[in-house]
């Protein structure tokens, strides 16, 4: 599911208009990549992907023009948060959250 289908879900569940849905969820991605970068979880950015040749069987060679990609790079709460290997499976009590600090986002 992309971004649009989402969109679009949610405002035939909730009776919204599409663009008024498609602002909320604007918002709230926005509200979600912030939030991921202040608690130290990582940091995204912009990878520009060289020209690059592939083969393919049926076409034989494929040349893939210039395009831009997104890349994450984990940031060290997130890395120790997985390196404590800790059980989060659903028997057990332990709640992810609960692990980082958020009380002082102030987003």
């Amino acid at each position: 599911m992309n971004k649009t289908e989402l969109t679009q879900a949610l405002a035939k569940k909730f009776e919204l208009s599409i663009s008024k849905t498609t602002e909320i969820m604007s918002y709230t991605l926005a509200l979600l990549y912030k939030a991921l970068v202040k608690i130290g979880f990582g940091s995204f950015s912009i990878r520009k992907c060289k020209t690059r040749k592939v083969r393919n069987p049926k076409l034989a060679t494929i040349k893939i023009p210039v395009n831009k990609t997104v890349k994450f790079s984990v940031g060290m709460a997130l890395k120790n948060l997985i390196n404590k290997n800790i059980d989060y499976s659903p028997s057990s009590k332990v709640v992810a959250v609960e692990e980082i600090e958020y009380n002082n986002l102030n987003l």
